[in-house]
């Protein structure tokens, strides 16, 4: 396991939970405008 591969792991790892976060607050706010 070389550097580069270990750092392209993390940096993959970072990009998907950044995704998530960003998908799970777009749906919070799409069902508070929905409630209305």
């Amino acid at each position: 396991m070389s550097a580069s591969s270990v750092m392209l792991q993390f940096v993959a790892l970072r990009i998907m939970r950044t995704s998530v976060m960003v998908w799970f607050s777009g749906q919070k706010k799409y069902f508070e405008f929905t409630a209305f």
